[in-house]
Order: structure tokens, then C-alpha cells, then sequence
């Protein structure tokens, strides 16, 4: 049963987006495209502030909605906006300490959230610069099931 605190604003194949019912500047956005899921999701903001729902709830929530039909989970991080460097900040903060590029991107909370749902196979399709161990700037991975 879904969170009553998560205000389903749209919902539709290709689609899911939510929203906290007690504040709207937390949420999730999902397009699945082809099997493959790009989403947003905001539960805390940069001065530390949190909503009434957690990440991985707005997270299993879309999960649920999508079901079966989501073939990949796609991680596209950047630095572009300061607001959502999360996952590139923990992929950074991995590869600066040794840790391979798959592995890495295991211990991002998308790699995490990925891996509850049974998507332990780990793509990384760029890192960008090349070779830049503890700096990147831009990411794209893709989470698959085995």
C-alpha cells in the first residue's frame, strides 16, 4: 500500500511523477523510455531539510508503478545542477579511494536503490573526463538484472 503522504500528481506508462502531499519540494519524476528508467527525486535539500517521505520510498513507489517493465535503471550524473551531485559526489568520493568504477557506482544511493530491486549488473557507459579517479564531472551508468 503506497504512502498516503505521497500525492501522485502523474501516472501513466511512460510516466511517474510524485510529490510529498505535505510539501511539494520533494518529490520524484520517472520516464520510462524502451525499458529504460531515468528519474529525479529530491527528499532533502541542500541545507539539510526533509521532507515527510524518504528517498527510497518515492523510489519503491515508482518501482511499483513501473513493475516488470523497466529493464534498466539509469544513472546520469553531472555536476550541472548543485542541487542533485549526490550520486557523482559518492562516485567520486569511491574512485578517489581505489575503488573500481563498478563498485563505485554500487555504493551511490541509485546503485543502492538499483540493487533492493535486483539490478546488480553495472554498466558504466562513460565517466567523463577519462581517467579522472575522484573527479568526474559526468556519469552514465546503467543498473540491469542479471
Amino acid at each position: 500500500m503506497p504512502d498516503k503522504n505521497i500525492k501522485v500528481v502523474e501516472a501513466n506508462p511512460s510516466t511517474f511523477e510524485a510529490e510529498d502531499a505535505n510539501d511539494s519540494r520533494f518529490s520524484i519524476h520517472g520516464d520510462l523510455v524502451d525499458g529504460y528508467l531515468r528519474f529525479d527525486v529530491v527528499a532533502e535539500t541542500i541545507a539539510g531539510e526533509r521532507g515527510t517521505i524518504r528517498g527510497f520510498e518515492f523510489f519503491d513507489a515508482m518501482m511499483a508503478h513501473f513493475g516488470d517493465t523497466v529493464t534498466a535503471i539509469e544513472g546520469d550524473w553531472s555536476d550541472l545542477i548543485p542541487e542533485l551531485t549526490g550520486n557523482l559526489d559518492r562516485f567520486n568520493e569511491q574512485t578517489a579511494a581505489g575503488s573500481p568504477q563498478q563498485q563505485a557506482a554500487l555504493e551511490t544511493w541509485t546503485g543502492r536503490m538499483a540493487v533492493r530491486h535486483g539490478f546488480t549488473s553495472i554498466e558504466i557507459k562513460h565517466a567523463l573526463p577519462p581517467d579522472a579517479e575522484g573527479s568526474y564531472r559526468e556519469v552514465l551508468v546503467h543498473f540491469r538484472k542479471p
